[in-house]
């Protein structure tokens, strides 16, 4: 029989003979696991989880799992596979979600088959030992025992990091990269090989010069963990602290492995005893170490021998070191499992197919394990059904001889593993069996520039596979930074409290068909609609469990965590009053309180109750106090702050002061009562049949009362507005009410929730839930209202009883002393102790993912412009980094604002225009659709906020740069546009104290001059570019096609957009559509204008363009103290760039400006007009403007500063002395501002606004910032001495990342709500002295003068403009004709 075959010098066993094995050996394991064994048969504990975790996620999805509460400690990669599992396993059975449990690693077992031969063949294996080792690892009992009979997972991972390693060995880091990360998210003891390939990255990286490698590699690995942890709801922060936390979860120094430490005893206890496990962090050895820091330092140990070997980078060295490790986990670290050995199988068997020094070692880590899992698996305690019993096999397997041999031996493996490893590293290898990698690469250089008239950029670099790494890698690792925590705060912050609203408005007319008036006009909606779809999809209130408290339930009260104590939830039984801790819901004590069938949890945190007789106590923090009052038909009980209480029976409402009645009041039908604090008084509410009533204590005899039809039952109040307000159920709807300090309560809103058992005020989400039957009167479902606009928005059903007085009620285990809000969830409980959890935590996250998302998609095209418009994937990749380190960035994408989505719409509008029109798309009917679709985006951005116009102004402007005649066209057009619009903005009135605009009239001439100069620049317009054949890239069929991509589809998309608004009864004109009555959108779009025109008011967080470009005033977003961990904490959100590279990008449009000027580059060029044409109009803005307006801007820039950066690394010494320059400009900045705040204060006009500010006062001298500053200075200059004496461009580029990167890491907690000790964000404003609150930049106060919009000052500034033109064109020519003088001299 010939079972050779060659190819490419290497022997493959051929296909018929493995497909044979492959077969026989999943007969094999077919026949026993659903054959021979039962169904439940294996290991039970595993199975039992594996099967309910499966019937989870078939049932509830994939989201949420991890914050269900059940025990769960698998990694996210396996549940993927479990998810699809269970739902094929519930089809082909009928329901069974469990039926199809060990079919994956049954599967897996095959892949390792195939695995194994392939990373064999790779090693040099010869066809023969190939055939032995697809049987060996077919019929291995090892891994027939592990998966087939236990049903464990282990194959699963084994195969993945198989196929890893063989990649990595042919040289295929990054696909090894993704494999491996891949293995690892499976379980964390398949992550043994990332070291290796963190290693040979940066080893090849050497060799190739490819410095991006490692990069790249990291990325992807991350990104792949990332996207399996994403449908769970996890991020990759996510995924590693659950590692540390598996890890931590079981400390013993052996959990029944088979290794040196199952010999220790502690404390009486050793796996060799059989006594149990042995604590780990119990001291061991001398001066108190612990046995967990001796396994996890000789684990260390072994992995840095093991990577010092493999750094050769060949590929048995790899190979070998990669199974020594794999050995060494099992060997050496405490906390290990007896399977930890399982990826050594394989390895070895693998190994030993070329080495005949490994097949011993391979005999005995199969021999090892196999014995090890058996006789775990056959343990009495564990009663595992379906496993035969060996006899004397088994009975040995349990022997502590057996367990002393093996766990010697486990060491002499690891010794003999060890020495054929350094025995490997000393031999000569044949070049034939040396790793594959790329040949040596240089450094990208820019492309040689074209002195001809560029009438159609062509590209110089298509986008390869490696872009698109790059691009998804880069979005990826901003979905990881931008989402984790993205819940924090819980609540609105900024302008959410606008946006997010509105789209619950919207909500409610989608889902429930009830038109609500919308809040927030001054923006198009796109993005509210967005946020809607959030809300609905990813936040929507959702059941996590229903259960049975197992006895009936009379009441429940909640005390959220905070400075009264921790978060505590009561229950209250027929027997006693369970005191349950609100974060793990364990019950830690008892109240022995019988019968009691009301609880109230007072202000201060103390717990009232009551039996229906009128048995009262109260629970303070360190005493109990109890009256008898004699009462019938107790309903509620509610205490003051003066720890008085009231009584509310059937009919009346009485008020308790020491134990004694003080004053009663008669209410009809009474059914609940709750002290609202108004305005700083006790204000006692009550509702009954006939409406509302409302006391003030001391004069209950004359109550202020509110009828309603029906009556008023379920009542909540809240103070989170200026005025206390209540939320009362009427049998047909949920009333808004606002309550004063005194006087009757006066109606805000109408909710159309009807039949309401109970409402629930959310304090951490600050969001109202009822519980009422659902739409059209379905099961009963807790419905969620947004308070600013009383908007119902989503419904959940729950199913069953509605909770009533005496028998259960509804809480929200939620907290605004806790910076997450706490756990999230509303529960509901009936009398009969059914009770149902719902999360409701979820919303703030709900309305921000979109966000996320949208800005995630930004950053990938922010890297996309970069290389479509440099040609330079060293300048993509920077620019990635940077958008990665970014504050505004990052904020943005956080926040439910409407920023974000206009930046991606726009940036995927500017990458499909510029792609166009450089050709990548080709001609005819793709060009067109390139641009049809520019136009869709560009109406997109448009109609998520208005400054879209100033991104298509931009892409028209590099459209005519293309050609002579469309710069001219261009100029003059930007010469009309600058002459109409500069005699309003320096008109002053008769009486008027502002100043007339002169920044925007020097930025109009520089803008005109720098453009004529552009022109000459570019060859200017001659006779011949008028010539007729001259306007072929004019002619009207194209032209035609561009205006209708920038101005016609834009306008139809922001026309269509408002179509939901049209929905609610409003109109696009008058007449259409027939029938609606309400607002027209030229209407809206008018008053939207004169709101953005006529704003005339100061704000702390208001800043001038010009201040943009240096991150002068970041805005604050939210700040807020926590006091719920025991100490006081502090969260901000500050929306400012990287100072740095903020700082630095100013220098990179200076050198972007530069380059393009030199090269005559149209995409150099592009990068310059799009960040322009995004910042520069602000300028003309005399209304109160912010940092965050220039976060398109801000975002395009960081395109500028990558070139610089790839200039520098590069070696360009012009691009590192300005560096140089602006770093040490950067360093000194801060001192100089300090010591000069007086004049700094001046020319920021900040008395005009806030003439009390502290570091204004005295000429700054009201603060120590100018002394401080003078201090500071000292060290600052000399290091910005040391900068600039750096002469090694790579050292500094590598210096300027860092400092972004530190920067970023630094400035996290003031861009993500981090909390930290309260003061600290303090010394975070305190940089600069214009990021402090009281330093208020002065805004125009006054409405703009009346002019004509067009007449004499029009034409006297167009002709001065065309003056500034014709000026710097003739200053060109001279600086020309010197040059060329200086040149021949």
């Amino acid at each position: 029989m010939n079972i050779r075959r060659e190819t490419a010098g290497r022997e493959h066993l051929p296909f018929v003979h493995l497909a044979t094995i492959v077969t026989l050996a999943a007969l094999l394991r077919i026949i026993i696991a659903y054959g021979l064994m039962p169904q439940d048969g294996g290991f039970g504990t595993d199975l039992s989880a594996f099967r309910y975790w499966t019937a989870d996620l078939v049932a509830h999805g994939p989201w949420g799992t991890y914050g269900r509460g059940y025990f769960l400690d698998y990694l996210p990669g396996y549940l993927a596979i479990l998810w699809p599992l269970g739902a094929l396993s519930s089809l082909v059975s009928g329901g069974d979600s469990g039926l199809l449990i060990k079919l994956p690693a049954i599967i897996a077992d095959l892949l390792i088959v195939v695995a194994g031969l392939r990373l064999a063949r790779e090693l040099g294996a010869t066809a023969r030992a190939q055939l032995a080792l697809a049987l060996l690892l077919a019929f291995s009992p090892a891994l027939l025992l592990d998966s087939t009979i236990w049903g464990q997972v282990d194959s699963v991972g084994t195969a993945v990091t198989l196929f890893s390693a063989t990649e990595l060995i042919r040289g295929k880091t990054i696909r090894s990269g993704i494999l491996a990360a891949l293995a690892a998210v499976m379980k964390p003891q398949f992550g043994i090989l990332i070291p290796f390939v963190a290693l040979l990255s940066f080893t090849r990286a050497r060799a190739t010069r490819d410095v991006w490698l490692p990069v790249v590699t990291g990325l992807a690995g991350a990104a792949v963990v990332a996207l399996v942890a994403l449908p769970f709801g996890i991020t990759l922060i996510d995924v590693l602290i659950k590692v540390i936390a598996a890890a931590a979860g079981y400390p013993y120094l052996s959990v029944n492995a088979w290794n040196p430490w199952a010999l220790i005893d502690v404390g009486g206890k050793s796996v060799v005893a059989g006594t149990g496990w042995a604590s780990d962090t119990a001291a061991i050895l001398p001066f108190g170490i612990p046995g967990v820091i001796v396994g996890t330092t000789l684990l260390v140990a072994a992995i840095a021998v093991a990577l010092n070997r493999a750094k050769s980078d060949e590929r048995i060295i790899t190979v070998s070191a990669l199974a020594f490790v794999a050995i060494a986990f099992f060997v050496l670290p405490t906390r290990v499992h007896e399977r930890y050995l399982f990826p050594a199988v394989p390895l070895t068997l693998i190994l030993a197919t070329v080495r005949s020094t490994w097949r011993p070692i391979a005999t005995g880590i199969s021999i090892l394990f196999t014995a090890n899992a058996w006789g775990v698996l056959t343990t009495d305690y564990f009663q595992n059904k379906g496993i035969p019993d060996l006899g004397p096999l088994t009975t040995l397997s349990h022997s502590p001889h057996t367990i002393a041999i093996a766990a010697l031996g486990s060491l002499g493996l690891l010794l003999l593993a060890g020495r054929a490893l350094y025995r490997e590293a000393g031999l000569q290898h044949d070049p034939q069996h040396a790793t594959t990698v790329p040949p040596k690469a240089g450094i990208e250089r820019p492309p040689k520039p074209s002195e001809s008239d560029d009438q159609r950029p062509t590209p110089n670099v298509k986008i390869t596979r490696k872009d698109m790494s790059l691009f998804v890698a880069i979005a990826v690792a901003a979905l990881l930074l931008r989402g984790w925590r993205i819940g924090d705060p819980p609540r609105f912050h900024f302008d959410e409290v606008y946006h997010v609203r509105t789209a619950a408005e919207f909500l409610q007319d989608w889902r429930y068909g009830e038109p609500h008036a919308i809040y927030e006009y001054t923006h198009p909606h796109l993005a509210k609609y967005a946020i809607a779809i959030g809300l609905d999809t990813l936040g929507a209130p959702r059941v996590d469990a229903q259960t049975n408290y197992g006895q009936p339930v009379l009441a429940v009260a909640t005390r959220n965590t905070g400075e009264s104590g921790d978060g505590t939830i009561w229950v209250a039984t027929s027997t006693h009053i369970d005191v349950i801790t609100a974060r793990s819901h364990i019950a830690t004590s008892t109240i022995d309180q019988a019968r009691v069938i009301a609880l109230s949890v007072a202000r201060n945190g103390d717990l009232w109750g009551t039996t229906a007789t009128g048995e009262v106590f109260h629970e303070g923090a360190s005493s109990l106090q109890q009256w008898s009052l004699g009462l019938d038909n107790v309903r509620g009980i509610a205490a003051l702050s003066d720890e008085s209480f009231v009584i509310l029976t059937a009919s009346e409402l009485i008020h308790i002061v020491d134990g004694q009645i003080s004053e009663r009041a008669a209410i009809v039908g009474a059914s609940n009562v709750a002290i609202v604090d108004a305005n700083g008084s006790d204000r006692v509410v009550v509702t009954g049949t006939d409406g509302l009533t409302i006391c003030d204590p001391g004069s209950f005899n004359q109550p202020d009362s509110m009828s309603m039809d029906g009556g008023a039952g379920a009542l909540v109040a809240v103070d989170w507005f200026d005025a206390a307000r209540l939320y009362v159920a009427t049998p047909n709807e949920v009333l808004a009410l606002q309550l004063n300090k005194g006087g009757a309560a006066r109606e805000i809103a109408r909710v159309q929730i009807s039949g309401a058992s109970a409402i629930v005020a959310n304090e951490a989400t600050h969001m109202i839930h009822v519980v009422a039957p659902g739409p059209n009167s379905g099961p009963l479902s807790v419905w969620s209202v947004e308070p600013n606009g009383n908007s119902r928005f989503a419904d959940v059903v729950i199913g069953g009883e509605a909770p009533a007085r005496g028998a259960g009620g509804a809480i929200v285990d939620a907290s605004s002393d806790l910076p997450d809000g706490g756990a999230g969830e509303m529960i509901v409980v009936r009398g009969d102790g059914t009770t149902t959890q719902v999360n409701v935590g979820d919303l703030p996250a709900g309305w921000r993912w979109p966000g996320v998302l949208a800005g995630t998609i930004a950053a990938a095209l922010l890297v996309l412009l970069a290389r479509l418009l440099t040609n330079r994937r060293d300048v993509a990749v920077i620019v990635g980094l940077l958008a990665l380190l970014d504050g505004a960035g990052f904020v943005q994408s956080r926040i439910g604002m409407n920023d974000v989505y206009l930046l991606v719409f726009l940036f995927a509008a500017m990458a499909t225009f510029i792609a166009t029109i450089q050709g990548r798309l080709g001609e005819g009917p793709r060009a067109a659709g390139g641009l049809a679709l520019t136009g869709v985006l560009l109406g997109a951005a448009l109609a998520s906020k208005w400054v879209a116009l100033y991104g298509i102004a931009g892409l028209g402007l590099i459209w005519l740069a293309r050609t002579p005649v469309g710069r001219v066209a261009a100029l003059v057009g930007i010469i009309v546009l600058m002459a109409l619009l500069l005699p309003p903005a320096l008109a002053v009135g008769a009486d008027a104290t502002r100043l007339p605009n002169v920044p925007f009239a020097i930025v109009a001439a520089l803008i005109a001059s720098v453009t004529a100069a552009s022109i000459w620049r570019a060859g200017g317009l001659t006779a011949s570019d008028i010539a007729s054949h001259r306007f072929a890239a004019l002619l009207p069929d194209r032209t035609v096609l561009i205006i209708a991509t920038l101005l016609a589809i834009p306008l139809g998309v922001y026309v269509l957009s408002y179509m939901p608004w049209i929905a609610l009864g409003n109109r696009i004109t008058e007449n259409w559509p027939p029938g609606n009555q309400g607002q027209t959108l030229i209407d809206l779009t008018a008053s939207m204008y004169r709101y953005h025109d006529t704003l005339r008011v100061a704000h702390a967080a208001s800043s001038p363009w010009w201040a943009w470009p240096f991150d002068l005033k970041p805005v604050w977003f939210y700040q807020d103290t926590y006091t719920g961990s025991g100490s006081s904490w502090t969260a901000a959100i500050y929306d400012g760039g990287n100072v740095i590279s903020r700082w630095l990008s100013v220098a990179g449009a200076i050198w972007v400006g530069r380059e393009a000027w030199q090269r005559k580059s149209w995409g150099l060029a592009s990068v310059l007009v799009l960040f322009l044409a995004m910042w520069l109009p602000w300028s003309r803005i005399d209304r109160a403007a912010f940092e965050y307006h220039y976060y398109p801007a801000g975002q395009i820039a960081l395109i500028g500063l990558a070139l610089l950066l790839a200039d520098l690394r590069a070696g360009n010494e012009r691009a590192a002395t300005l560096v140089r320059r602006a770093s040490a400009a950067l360093l000194v900045a801060a001192p100089i501002l300090w010591i000069a705040a007086g004049l700094v204060c001046g020319v920021a006009g900040v008395e005009r606004v806030y003439p009390e500010s502290q570091v204004c006062l005295s000429f700054g001298f009201a603060t120590p910032g100018p002394i401080v500053g003078a201090i500071a200075l000292v060290p600052a200059t000399m290091g910005a001495w040391t900068i600039l004496g750096l002469r090694e461009p790579r050292k500094l580029f590598r210096s300027v990342l860092a400092a972004i990167g530190i920067v970023a890491l630094v400035w996290y907690p003031n861009w993500s709500a981090l909390p930290l000790p309260t003061g600290l964000h303090n010394w975070y404003q305190g940089l600069l002295p214009t990021w402090t609150w009281s330093f208020q930049f002065g805004v125009t106060l006054e409405q703009p003068a009346e002019t004509p919009l067009v007449g004499v000052g029009t034409a006297i500034a167009a002709l001065l403009l065309i003056l500034a033109a014709v000026g710097s064109i003739g200053l060109s020519k001279l600086w020309r004709e010197r040059k060329l003088n200086k040149d021949r001299a």
